[in-house]
């Protein structure tokens, strides 16, 4: 994700990590940059999805360890929805870690698209993938608004 950015220390906190767990993959808590409560919303519920769903999304720094990925095959070549995806394969293995980093957001989706339009995209393309549209399609989808 080109609009994203780690905090500086990310890395040490992924280091940290794996010398004092057995956890081989995982995400950080997010910052939108933006001063709108609506962004703390969404950031919460992110983490809530990376705990209780065990999913991580790019957007959330995903980490993994070399071995654990290419024990999975790395990620699938495919169109959009990779990290989706590959992130199912994870679940496949273990819980993921929420680490604290955080991981900074843009929010020019959301400023250019509007925070409900774009979750709702965001929500409505998870779940059609979900139900088995091709990555082709929901690509067209999600960078058409973008325009």
């Amino acid at each position: 994700h080109a609009d994203n950015w780690l905090v500086a220390g990310g890395c040490e906190q992924i280091r940290e990590l794996f010398r004092k767990t057995d956890r081989r993959f995982g995400g950080f808590r997010q910052k939108i940059i933006g001063d709108r409560l609506v962004f703390r919303w969404i950031e919460s519920g992110n983490s809530v999805r990376l705990k209780w769903q065990g999913l991580i999304y790019g957007d959330q720094g995903m980490f993994v360890s070399r071995e654990l990925f290419e024990s999975l095959g790395g990620f699938p070549e495919i169109e959009l929805m990779e990290d989706f995806e590959f992130s199912r394969s994870l679940k496949s293995t273990g819980r993921p870690a929420l680490l604290g980093g955080p991981t900074f957001v843009s929010a020019r989706r959301w400023q250019r698209l509007g925070v409900v339009r774009q979750t709702f995209l965001n929500w409505s393309l998870a779940l059609a993938y979900r139900l088995g549209a091709s990555t082709q399609w929901i690509a067209r989808q999600y960078r058409r608004h973008d325009l």
